[in-house]
């Protein structure tokens, strides 16, 4: 493949020579010549491996082999095998084996089986029985190989079996939206075998050969990010370099330069000095430019302005590049006039003022390109007619009334033309004597009637949610932009089915701050709800047709319904009810209302069960209170530069209601000295104008004096001179790292401290930390994992770089880079990694009950937990999260794709789980958001699941209860029958009742390795035959089916029974219900008796079956 530049012809004439040379001298054997996988993550319809050997060359006893070697855990075996026995290939020397979409193939296999990687396709001489389905690697018989993948790590299994010294290839290697458009070809075709240093990545061609007449290749332009670049229009030497990689290294090449819309703009042919093209003078905006490789002469009628490039031709071929490169053509020089844009001083682009009221003053906030110019704001009405204008960036609209008005920044140098600036002419005509420009949008500003009780003054219901089943909640909004509310003066109070008295209330407690939310959900909502809430209570319990109240102090402020009235089947809201949807308030609602009749029209409706809006609510701010001060200060309380660099220091700005004059100073005791370690423009004025949003920044320059000396560092303070201004952040501090000064080494916990709010106080700290590896990479373009030292645990991130380490559990390593936080997790972004140590011993894993900062980045165990919802199991890449609880707490546990554990069924009763614990907040305070990751499958205990069945009622007549164990998972029981007997250990027993009762039978089971279990229980009612018809004797009386005495006996002396039926036979049981006797068959009349010898005291049942089947029984008590 050629990279196309500036080269003379004279370069690509020996390389063709080559090319050909080579051609002849592998022409003997079979080779692999051309690769295309899948691309499951972009549209890639092409999968084929391509052989290429003699013409009509006999491919028997050679076999096609595919192997797996991708996922969390290397693989190297085999998943396809193609035995061609009896093919042969084509009279071009070609021979190919692909998916149905691919015209011409020789064997046909199914969509999607050529896996993307990393894996391998090697050609074997030999027989398909020696590759069945899972057979290992092998290299016996091995004529070539190609391993490759799609951004994958290296597999050095694969690699050093089959292709030792060779690349792994990448066919994402230019880009996953290239790779799905491109093979890996040999060039020439043919061999010399596993020389994958020799394939390039090109167009496909399937069953052709791999040397194009034309191929448009691969395109890039000069300063190039992710397919686009961009470059000045109004600057002389608006050339922009272009880079071509191309196969056909006889054609001509040059650039189409078209609209989005694929017209053509112009055509530099090829040949014409170095590829490139001159965007000087050309319009602002998108463009974009396609590589074009042609053979002859272009058509001129086909390369006309406007024509579609893809229509162009020539005298010979013409091919485009794969994609094009966008080119964004801007102005590169501050223009003159620039109108910019026109927020309010908060940033907002539309505000509700009310008539009456100190908000019809309205303070504006600008940003423009053309600080210099001078700066107007005009007042137009909602046809954007001129009403008036205003060079302060505030206006008070009291005087316009009611009514809805756009505020326009007019940019402009020299006096405006008077004539047009005329109050009742279109603002668009506005026009001045040296330039002027108009603000492409406008500040939308609504003078409202507002009732003086509750102005921006009262929270209101922002969200009502009645979702399935318990899945309620409820939304308040404080649309005050400067006040917090006390939420101590309110309460809810719910009214059910038309009930004039709350059914359910709740008095709320604590703070909220201005345009926040405070959100409640019924303690019974699914996961997804209840993690949103401020607050579970079962206030939220409404159906539709109920009424719900917000009071403060006592007074109603908003309402939900009518209280005292039912509806029916619920309370009309546009063309939906109150049951089973979702309502959020319509954002121009700045207040609320105890009149459900001005309440029904304020709300959007969604589905059941949304909650994606919970938790937020957008509504345009109710105004600026006029006390409110401009806010300034630094980004960042700390700054980590290296000698040499040149820093930018910002200082954003918000409310900027008034001038405000600042300057920057150097705090006196820095170990950093001015002049010789960093810039003296200090003290610096910077100057905040009112209206103006922009940040305001400067630069500072690090000395690098090229002598040996630790981290120094000096601190910037921020004062105000001028005006008034509330400082967030008064100071920042620089840290000056020497660029002679190899990484400090840190045990992990040193860097892993943290402030009250969970904010890591090491961060962009420099350094080095060693650790053994624990877990797996949850990043396969990159690099993340865990390691952990003696002293605790970190994550590693590296987002592109992958330092060509494979991640292995137990590796000991060194990583060098600098401290930083993501979502809450401590992790060191790295720029070095070394593998010091293999097969090192991992942790123990510590068995906790709680997630927090301590369990993050370690090894750590949760003993006997379930699953809270196994619904949540979802499986869906490439991850997903489920909450398990062992009763007391819940933990959430996130399964990631690349496990052994995705895919599997949700784990049915208690398991033990260990895993890597992490943590996913994504707002300071860091203080929530833990979670477990177990490694794979064998991190999950195999669960035990207790369950039975028993009969009930049971007639005691028919013997022992049998119980039917159901358990799954378990290694051994326990069961209570709640009569006083003692444990059973049996695994289906059948027990014995002493009386005619209800008994609750309680089974625990334990998991195999004895660590968990599980408990189920029964109500067995059993019942006794009518007493009436037994007779039990001391004396010589009897009566009944059956007669017996003494009772209790054994003390007394031995039973002595007699039946008036035949009986077949008769045992009897203790209260385990083990038989301890038995005999029989017994005439009926006669009488035998049974010792107490040998038997245990304690309750006994004696069981009689007649000849004709029927079964009766006695209970007896041995003492």
């Amino acid at each position: 493949m050629r990279i196309i530049q500036n080269f003379p012809f004279r370069l690509f004439s020996v390389f063709l020579a080559v090319l050909l040379s080579w051609s002849g001298t592998w022409a003997q054997g079979v080779f692999l010549n051309e690769v295309d996988s899948d691309s499951y993550t972009v549209p890639d319809s092409l999968e084929f491996v391509e052989l290429f050997a003699n013409p009509n060359y006999p491919l028997d006893g050679h076999i096609v082999v595919f192997y797996k070697g991708g996922g969390s855990v290397l693989t190297s075996t085999a998943y396809a095998a193609f035995d061609l026995d009896g093919h042969q290939t084509d009279s071009t020397g070609f021979f190919l084996l692909a998916n149905p979409g691919v015209d011409g193939a020789d064997v046909v296999f199914e969509p999607g089986l050529l896996r993307d990687g990393g894996d391998a396709v090697a050609l074997f001489e030999g027989d398909s029985v020696d590759f069945p389905f899972g057979a290992s690697l092998t290299t016996e018989g091995l004529l070539d190989a190609v391993v490759y993948g799609t951004a994958d790590q290296t597999n050095p299994f694969l690699i050093d079996s089959l292709t030792p010294g060779q690349p792994q290839l990448d066919e994402w290697m230019l880009g996953s939206e290239n790779g799905g458009s491109l093979s890996w070809s040999r060039l020439p075709n043919g061999g010399p075998a596993f020389a994958s240093n020799q394939m390039v990545l090109q167009q496909p061609t399937p069953g052709m050969t791999n040397v194009l007449v034309c191929d448009g290749g691969l395109v890039s332009a000069q300063g190039e990010e992710g397919g686009a670049a961009s470059v000045c229009v109004d600057l002389a030497g608006g050339f922009l370099p272009f880079y071509a990689s191309t196969s056909a290294i006889e054609s001509q090449y040059g650039l189409v330069v078209t609209n989005l819309d694929g017209e053509v703009l112009d055509v530099v042919p090829g040949g014409e000095g170095n590829l490139g093209y001159d965007f000087s003078g050309s319009p602002a905006g998108p463009c974009l430019v396609w590589g074009m490789s042609y053979d002859g002469d272009l058509d001129a009628a086909s390369i006309a302005l406007g024509s579609p490039f893809d229509s162009i031709s020539a005298t010979g071929c013409v091919s485009f590049s794969v994609l094009p490169v966008e080119v964004d053509r801007i102005y590169c020089l501050p223009p003159s006039c620039d109108g910019g844009a026109v927020y309010t001083a908060a940033g907002d682009d539309g505000v509700i003022g009310c008539e009456g009221f100190a908000n019809t003053l309205v303070h504006f906030g600008y940003i423009s390109e053309s600080p210099q110019a001078d700066y107007l704001f005009v007042i137009a009405d909602e046809d954007d007619n001129i009403i008036d204008s205003t060079s302060i960036a505030q206006y008070d609209f009291e005087a316009l009334g009611l009514g809805n008005y756009a505020v326009y920044g007019f940019s402009h140098l020299g006096g405006i033309d008077t004539l047009s600036f005329i109050p009742g002419l279109p603002v668009s005509g506005l026009s001045a004597d040296s330039c002027g420009f108009l603000s492409a949008t406008a500040l939308e500003v609504s003078i409202l009637p507002c009732d003086p009780s509750g102005l921006c003054t009262d929270l209101f219901f922002s969200e009502y949610v009645d979702g399935s089943t318990f899945s309620k909640g409820l939304e308040i909004y404080n649309p005050s932009a400067t006040t917090a509310a006390d939420l101590s003066e309110y309460s809810i109070k719910t009214y059910n089915n038309g009930s004039s008295s709350p059914n359910h209330e709740v008095d709320l407690s604590g703070s909220l701050g201005p345009g926040e939310v405070y959100t409640i959900a019924n303690p019974a909502a699914v996961t997804e709800l209840t993690q949103l809430a401020d607050l579970l209570d079962d206030v939220t319990l409404f159906n539709g047709n109920d009424a719900t109240t917000l009071e403060r102090n006592g007074q109603v402020v908003d309402v939900l319904g009518e209280v005292g009235v039912n509806p029916g089947e619920g309370w009309p809201v546009n063309d939906v009810t109150m049951l089973h949807n979702t309502l959020v308030r319509n954002p121009d609602v700045t207040t609320g209302s105890p009149d459900w009749g001005v309440v029904q029209g304020q709300w959007a409706d969604f589905p059941e069960n949304t909650f994606s809006f919970f938790g937020d609510h957008d509504a345009l701010p109710c105004g600026i209170d006029t006390s409110a001060l401009p806010t300034i200060g630094f980004v960042v309380d700390e700054v980590v530069a290296f000698e040499g660099d040149i820093i930018l220091i910002e200082l954003p700005v918000s409310l900027p209601v008034g001038e405000v004059h600042t300057q920057i100073s150097v705090v006196e005791g820095g170990t950093a000295t001015p002049v010789a370690d960093f810039g003296t423009l200090f003290p610096l004025d910077i100057t905040f104008p009112q209206g103006w949003l922009g940040a305001q920044s400067f630069t500072v320059s690090i000395v690098d004096d090229f002598e040996p000396e630790g981290i120094e560092s000096f601190t910037l303070s921020l004062t105000v001179i001028e005006g008034e201004a509330e400082v967030t952040l008064a100071s920042v501090v620089i840290q000056i790292a020497p660029s002679d000064l190899g990484y400090p080494h840190y045990p992990i916990a040193d860097v892993r401290g943290v402030d009250v709010n969970g904010v890591l106080d090491s961060l962009l700290i420099p350094c080095e930390l060693r650790g053994v590896v624990h877990g797996f990479n949850t990043y396969p373009s990159g690099l993340r994992f865990t390691i952990i030292d003696p002293t605790s645990g970190i994550e590693v991130y590296s987002p592109v770089e992958n330092f060509n380490y494979l991640v292995e559990e137990g590796d000991s390593v060194r990583i060098r880079g600098a401290i930083q936080q993501f979502q809450g997790r401590a992790q060191i972004l790295a720029d070095t990694l070394i593998l010091a140590a293999q097969d090192q011993a991992l942790q123990e894993a510590e068995l906790v009950n709680v997630l927090d900062e301590s369990t993050e980045s370690d090894l750590i165990r949760l003993k006997c937990v379930e699953l809270v919802n196994p619904n949540n199991w979802t499986n869906l890449p490439p991850q997903f999260e489920v909450y398990v609880s062992n009763g007391a707490a819940q933990y959430k546990m996130v399964v990631d794709a690349d496990t052994d554990l995705f895919g599997t069924e949700a784990p049915n009763g208690v398991f033990g789980v260990t895993g890597i614990g992490g943590q996913r907040d994504e707002d300071a305070p860091f203080l929530d958001g833990y979670t477990i990751l177990p490694r794979g499958a064998d991190d999950l205990s195999e669960p035990v699941s207790a369950a039975f069945s028993a009969p009930t009622p049971w007639a005691s007549e028919d013997g022992p209860v049998p119980f039917e164990n159901l358990s799954e998972g378990a290694g051994s029981f326990f069961w209570s029958f709640g009569d006083g007997s003692p444990l059973d250990t049996t695994a289906s027993p059948e027990h014995v009742f002493p009386t005619d009762s209800t008994y609750t039978v309680f089974l625990t089971a334990n998991s195999v390795d004895g660590v968990c279990t599980d408990q189920a229980s029964q109500e067995v009612v059993v019942v006794f035959p009518d007493t009436g018809a037994l007779a039990v004797f001391e004396s010589n009386v009897f009566s009944g089916i059956l007669e017996g005495g003494p009772v209790p006996f054994g003390q007394a002396g031995p039973l002595r029974l007699r039946s008036r039926v035949d009986v077949a036979n008769w045992s009897l049981r203790d209260a385990s219900a083990r038989i301890v006797g038995r005999g029989g068959p017994v005439v009926a009349g006669s009488e035998w008796q049974i010792d107490a010898d040998g038997l245990v005291p304690g309750w006994h049942v004696l069981v009689c079956t007649g000849r004709d089947g029927r079964r009766w029984s006695m209970t007896l008590l041995l003492y």
